[in-house]
Parts: structure tokens; sequence; C-alpha cells
């Protein structure tokens, strides 16, 4: 499956890029990128657009942890698990997103807990660069595994790089932490404390081929005259962004990852498994699309060219907001019709978003003919799957009209605010399907 793997880095003044990115499944050797977030979909082979879509955030950032709760009933497991690890957390549960993983092999439930600002951070981040993951996992999870099985399942894996230095430390393929590799002796301290058995743990240590900072030799040092490890040292090669990706991929391949972050208010609905471009350029373009419609339509009377003129206008300034790289705009029909085509060829139509707004534009059109009606704003919520529309009555009869209306088409129509200004109505409505 063609896969864009997305590696989210650190805020930090030393990072030369804030993300790395790569391309699976292409044609043509494997090649690592690092730049901004805006470079990453301009960065797609020719006529390629990804079928998924894998963010890997930094570890550092989620705690991975566990809960042992006996009951397989799911419904009561995310019920119960939030009180369950609350003494682990330094936040109040409302300040945290927590997901949900599979039981380890010990019975305990894998669980991953990040700051909710932070996750609503890169949701946005990434939504203003138009891109939409599939999954949002830590890259502590996505260290590669040695060879010699359940003996190595605690592995220290260490990565330089000119802008930074970590160890990613897994004691289980559900469970790992990133540390700055000083810090590393004194975490296995504390994990060592915490063992009742006092057999050697066998620890693999993975480096890289080259750029070993010379100042971790005392670390080396440590960890060979350390008897209650039997330490096993290993030399990777190749970027170890590269070697995580090509270890997803071996571990989960075209199926879903079960330690994934989009869950609860972050979930993401998937239209179909090929639809990458962006849902706020299909919707986006078909909101202007309808607004030019209706102002074709006008165009036909001459008694209300005034009217037509204005809708034109506020279509040109809707059309410079979602694609401000245009600059020169000749034929608005044909330059929208075109976006749409291309939308259209991997993102299918999203049938409540358009069914909203054709229930919105039939009771509307009355309106405008007569110039009682000036269209503000519309947008979409695909979370509660409802419009809000930011409409200038001439009137409070008029909006009540407007909205007793919508209400005989069988939709729900919420007024939350109307206020007189002048000769016109301020008014902001929601709209959605009655169940």
């Amino acid at each position: 499956m063609d896969t864009l793997f997305l590696q989210m880095l650190p805020t930090s003044p030393q990072n030369s890029g804030e993300a790395r990115w790569m391309f699976k499944g292409y044609e043509g050797p494997d090649q690592v990128y690092t730049g901004r977030l805006e470079d990453v979909l301009s960065s797609l082979p020719a006529e390629k657009t990804p079928r998924r879509t894998v963010v890997m955030v930094p570890g550092e950032q989620v705690l991975l942890t566990s809960a042992s709760i006996p009951s397989r009933n799911s419904r009561y497991v995310r019920q119960a698990l939030p009180y369950a690890i609350e003494e682990q957390l330094a936040q109040d549960l409302d300040e945290v997103h927590i997901a949900i993983g599979p039981r380890r092999s010990d019975g305990a439930i894998a669980t991953m807990v990040v700051d909710r600002e932070r996750m609503v951070s890169w949701m946005e981040r990434l939504s203003a660069c138009a891109i939409a993951p599939d999954v949002l996992v830590p890259d502590t999870l996505c260290v590669p595994p040695s060879p010699q099985g359940k003996n190595a399942l605690w592995q220290a894996w260490f990565d330089f790089t000119p802008d930074r230095q970590r160890c990613l430390l897994q004691t289980d393929p559900l469970d790992a932490t990133a540390v700055h590799p000083s810090s590393l002796g004194l975490l296995l301290e504390g994990y060592l404390q915490s063992r009742e058995s006092q057999e050697a743990l066998p620890l693999h240590v993975w480096l890289p081929d080259e750029n070993v900072p010379l100042e971790y030799a005392a670390l080396e040092t440590e960890l060979r005259s350390e008897s209650r490890f039997e330490v096993h040292w290993n030399h990777y090669h190749g970027d170890p962004f590269a070697l995580q990706c090509q270890y997803y991929l071996e571990r989960f391949g075209s199926g879903a990852c079960p330690m994934n972050l989009l869950q609860g208010d972050f979930r993401v609905t998937r239209r179909t498994a090929a639809n990458r471009l962006p849902w706020a350029l299909a919707a986006g373009a078909f909101l202007v699309w309808f607004v030019v419609e209706v102002a074709s339509g006008f165009v036909q009377a001459a008694h209300v060219n005034r009217q037509t003129q204005a809708l034109e206008d506020q279509a040109r300034q809707l059309y410079r907001q979602l694609f401000p790289q245009e600059q020169r705009i000749v034929n608005i029909r044909a330059q929208m019709q075109s976006h749409i085509n291309r939308a259209g060829q991997s993102a299918s139509t999203d049938e409540t978003f358009l069914g909203l707004l054709e229930g919105l534009g039939n009771p509307l059109q009355p309106l405008l003919a007569g110039g009682n009606v000036t269209m503000r704003h519309i947008s979409y919520s695909q979370q509660r799957g409802d419009l809000m529309l930011e409409v200038h009555f001439a009137s409070f009869e008029h909006l009540e009209q407007y909205r007793a209306d919508l209400e005989s088409s069988g939709f729900e129509a919420e007024i939350q605010s109307a206020v007189a200004d002048g000769n016109i109505v301020r008014s902001r409505l929601i709209l959605r399907k009655r169940p």
C-alpha cells in the first residue's frame, strides 16, 4: 500500500525542520525528506497520492502505561480505565487525551496518554497543511525488533542526529519511552529496583555505524560493567527514521495499528481508502460552486442584477480564501469546476454535507430573489454533522420565515443568535438533519 510516513519533530531552536517524511510503495529508491509540514504534499511523486498516512509523534510527549482491568466488556473498560491510571498522571483527567490499546502479554491493557492541548495542536498543524492522518502513533513503538525473539524485548535504540540525541528504550512491544542518552543509566536503575527476579536481564543496545558522540563512551562503560544486565551490542545501518518506517510495514502491513492515538474526540472517519485530497478542498469547492450557481441563475433577470453582482463578489471572496495561491481569477465557474474535478478523482462526496447544503439552498432562493438575505459564512463540522450559517436578513420576520421553511423541509434549524443592527438582522444558525 502506498503510504506516507511523517515524523513530527519536537519544537526546538536546533531543529532544521519541523518534520521528516518519506513515501513507501512507490517506484524508485526511498528518500527521507526534512523540512516544513507545508512542503510535505508538494514533494509527492508526480500523479501519486498516498492511500494511507502514518504520523509518528515524539515519544517524549506521550506516556505509555497500562492498567489491570479484569472485565472484558469494552464499554466498562473505557469507563474504568481513566480512573485506573489517574494516580500515574500529573494532570487532571479532563486535561489529557487517553487512547486504549490491546492487552499486553501480562493481561494489562496498554494505554497511551497525551496532553489534550498538544493533541489539538498536532491535529491543527496537520489540518492546516491538508494532511489527514490515518494513524497517529508514538515513534517509541516503531523500534525495529532484534532477531532473538522474546529474549530481545528490552532494547535501547540510540538515535544521534545533528539536531538531537535520544535513546528509545523499549521494555515490551507495547511499552517504551524516550530519554536523553545521558539519562539512560538512571532510568534502567529504576527498572531494576522494581524487578523481583535477580536473573540477568537481556538488554540489546543498538548504535549507528557512525556519528556516535565520544562523550557516551562513559555510558558504554557503565553498561558493560552492570552485572544485572546481559548486554548485547549491535549496530544498525541507514537512517533511523527509514528503519522505523520499514518496521511499521513489516509489523502491521496494510492493517490497522492497535496503538493509535486517533480515538474518541480525535477519531478520523475515512471516506474511502483512496481518498487523500483534503476534505476541506472538496467541501470548499462545492460551497463556492453553490454560491456561483445561485448567482448565475439571477443573471437571467435584469431586475435582480444588483443582487447577482453582490453574490458574485461573495463567490470571489470565498474563492480567494480557499485558494489564496491563485491570484488571477478569469472565469470563476470554470476554475471552480476544475478544482471540483480534481478533488472528485480521489475524494468521495460527503453525503451529509451535500444534503445539508441542498437543504439550506432551497428555502433561501425566494429570499435572495427579493433581496432580503445575504449569506455571510458557512462552515461544516464533520464531527457534529451540522452546518453553521452566518446570515444577514432584512427583518426578524424573514429570519423566522427561513427557519420555518427549513423545519418543514425535514431539518432542524437552531437560531443561536439574532441581533438587529440598523436595517439588517445579523443571525447565526445551526442546521442539521432531523433524526
